[in-house]
């Protein structure tokens, strides 16, 4: 081969190799490409997702604006009052201030009477440790369990007679009852103060005074009642049933025509005695399966709580069997 051929074929290789390298160059360009586009979709992509989420965000913000603020009461000094207060303005107030000077000044605005009297000192020389003893201030002055147990024992003595059939009056001190009965489960009185409550003997001199003939003697059957079954599902306080009790008595008294209480029977609907409901009348319990079901049948009377004026699928009584919880009345029990 001549040195011009020679020469020729190398130069033909050369170009081969140029070309391949245009080649794998133009591949590396548009790999390059995808990249760019795919990293380009990306961020496009997070951007809208994050901006949805801000949307979302400030949408829900705006639905809050709507809503009134939320405040706490204004605690003007009543004892049975202030851990109520206490925790609705360390959640809403304190935990979110950034310093105690802030607090401070929430704390003057949110109490009143008594309650700011006695934390006034405080608001002369305002610094940072004057918050904290202001909050001890309060918390001696109102926080006092052994006061405030002597407290809801003072208003209980003090509680007026109830009507017989007024179902408004006896649910009011039922209301106040279960305050009582939360007071004692949280412990923010002392057990000592509330605990003639727990027996039979404490009920009988601090509330039955207040209640009708005919709802003493019903409680002294369903008390009977729960010595026979033993529970001790209240650590052996009776206070917790007779809560209960109250309570369905109460559902009782204000369920004819709208709590009117001048259209309450006077009389039992089965026995004609004394008014008191079906589910305490001894007749009507001693009755038989046959007979009850035949009297709630004819007298158009809820199966679940012997009410008149819907049926059991419409009832929204807070009723349940004490034997098997299901909703009925206990005296239907066997049906």
């Amino acid at each position: 081969m001549s040195r011009l051929d020679s020469q020729a074929q190398l130069i033909k290789e050369l170009k081969e190799k140029v070309n391949q390298q245009e080649n794998e160059i133009r591949e590396l360009r548009a790999e390059l490409q995808v990249c760019k586009s795919q990293q380009s979709d990306g961020a496009t992509k997070g951007l809208v997702s994050v901006s949805k989420e801000l949307i979302g965000a400030i949408c829900k913000q705006l639905e809050r604006n709507r809503l009134p603020a939320i405040e706490p009461d204004i605690f003007d000094g009543n004892i049975m009052e202030y851990y109520g207060w206490k925790y609705s303005f360390e959640a809403l107030i304190e935990n979110d201030c950034c310093n105690n000077m802030e607090k401070l000044y929430y704390l003057k605005k949110y109490t009143s009477g008594e309650a700011k009297q006695a934390i006034s000192a405080f608001m002369i020389f305002k610094n940072e440790e004057s918050y904290n003893k202001a909050i001890n201030r309060l918390d001696k002055r109102f926080g006092d369990k052994h006061i405030l147990g002597q407290a809801y024992m003072k208003k209980l003595d003090e509680w007026p007679p109830i009507p017989l059939n007024d179902g408004h009056a006896l649910m009011e001190l039922v209301d106040f009852l279960n305050c009582v009965k939360v007071a004692k489960k949280t412990e923010i009185v002392l057990e000592m103060e509330t605990i003639a409550l727990d027996v039979h003997e404490g009920i009988a001199e601090h509330i039955l005074p207040k209640l009708s003939q005919s709802l003493i003697n019903s409680w002294i059957d369903k008390m009977v009642g729960l010595r026979c079954t033993d529970d001790d599902e209240h650590g052996g306080s009776i206070f917790p049933p007779f809560c209960e009790f109250l309570e369905r008595q109460a559902y009782i008294r204000s369920r004819y025509h709208n709590s009117r209480f001048d259209d309450l029977p006077d009389k039992c609907l089965f026995c004609e005695s004394e008014y008191h409901g079906l589910e305490v009348c001894k007749a009507f319990q001693k009755s038989g399966q046959s007979k009850q079901q035949s009297f709630i049948m004819r007298n158009k009377l809820c199966f679940k709580c012997l009410g008149t004026g819907h049926k059991s699928a419409e009832c929204e009584a807070p009723l349940t069997c004490s034997l098997c919880s299901r909703l009925h009345p206990s005296c239907l029990h066997r049906l």
